[in-house]
């Protein structure tokens, strides 16, 4: 397995989960059950520590939810093929993650709008030299997309939450075990 910080904005306030690449993409989940968010490197790296995953030295990019709230309010034909592709990619792995299973490509239509967001990220290595594709939507088409995303940020906020020392949270010490220290205990007064 393969762990990569993933970066994302939401609420005007960038923070980090953490992406595991195996056989299937997934976020690393607490035990809680919930996906700890990191509010910087340094917290998602000792998080990660203490997991004892090998982060990947791979710069991550920005994943809009920001842009993803606002446009599923008011969806208009501008569809910003990046920002929406890497939303519901992220929102599927969250599903992957917490086992809810309904989310993603479930029938023609949206697997016909992801391959069109694909096909809009005119990617390098697969848009020939001198073009682009711009999709062509259709207003079912971005009101069924404005539903994955909608249902996406919702499945995103229900399951992500902050590390815990980040809601002022003290970790206690550890000893050389690696359980937490206890203070000595006091003879008790006879």
């Amino acid at each position: 397995m393969k762990y990569f910080p993933l970066l994302y904005k939401l609420r005007g306030e960038e923070r980090y989960l953490i992406w595991v690449s195996n056989e299937k993409t997934s976020l690393a989940a607490h035990r809680g059950g919930f996906l700890p968010s990191f509010g910087s490197l340094k917290n998602l790296r000792e998080y990660a520590g203490l997991k004892e995953y090998t982060l990947e030295a791979e710069e991550p990019r920005m994943h809009d939810l920001d842009w993803v709230a606002s446009w599923v309010d008011e969806p208009t034909k501008r569809v910003d093929c990046v920002r929406a592709l890497l939303a519901w990619n992220l929102f599927d792995d969250v599903a992957a993650s917490v086992t809810a299973a309904g989310f993603g490509v479930k029938n023609e239509r949206s697997k016909s709008i992801y391959e069109k967001l694909f096909w809009g990220n005119n990617l390098p290595s697969m848009t020939p030299a001198g073009k682009k594709y711009i999709p062509k939507w259709s207003r079912e088409e971005i009101g069924s997309l404005a539903d994955v995303l909608k249902t996406g940020l919702r499945l995103f906020t229900s399951f992500v939450r902050s590390w815990p020392e980040e809601l002022g949270h003290k970790r206690a010490k550890s000893g050389p075990s690696g359980q937490p220290e206890r203070p000595p205990s006091r003879p008790r007064p006879s």
